[in-house]
């Protein structure tokens, strides 16, 4: 645990020492401009954002009910097979608890093939937004000639001012690029 807490300090310490020994000459010569942006923020906040929030949860949505009317087929496929098992012939009733087992492991493997597609559409959009957000914090970094844009959630930011997050107006300039 402590390990964990001294390597961390150490990386802080070196990561400090990395940014001021690469800003540091910039600073005597031109003025400095820092920002940061919470892309986790500008992800959840931003028009194409929310959009693939809500069809993600539609998708999921259907997903969920098509989990429950193949759950509910495959249990008056169980209760058929149990009240007619009586009557069966052993060969008969060994073939349909057969068939059982197959549609149930049929079920599992679309279950598990289905979520897998689905957190692939999910980190699909995920990526695309994220690309379309980056764009617009380099943009923005190169017309108003900032030395630096941090990602909050990334660096180890132990403080910073409110006037230098920049999220809000990442999330503007995003929205308003998107729809054009």
């Amino acid at each position: 645990m402590f390990g964990d807490v001294i390597t961390k300090g150490r990386a802080i310490i070196l990561c400090g020492m990395v940014i001021f020994s690469i800003l540091g000459p910039l600073a005597h010569g031109a003025e400095m401009k820092v920002g940061y942006v919470d892309m986790q923020r500008a992800l959840n906040e931003s028009d194409a954002g929310k959009e693939a929030k809500v069809l993600m949860e539609s998708e999921y949505q259907k997903f969920q009910n098509e989990i429950a009317q193949r759950q509910k087929e495959l249990q008056a496929f169980q209760e058929a097979l149990q009240r007619q098992g009586l009557m069966l012939s052993e060969k008969a009733r060994q073939e349909k608890e057969k068939e059982y087992r197959s549609k149930l492991k049929e079920f599992k493997r679309w279950g598990e093939d289905r979520q897998t597609e689905l957190k692939q559409k999910e980190m699909d959009l995920t990526k695309a937004t994220l690309k379309g957000l980056g764009a617009t914090v380099r943009k923005l970094g190169q017309e108003e000639k900032f030395t630096l844009i941090l990602e909050k959630n990334e660096a180890v930011i132990l403080f910073a001012s409110k006037a230098i997050d920049l999220t809000d107006r990442v999330i503007q300039i995003f929205n308003s690029t998107s729809k054009k």
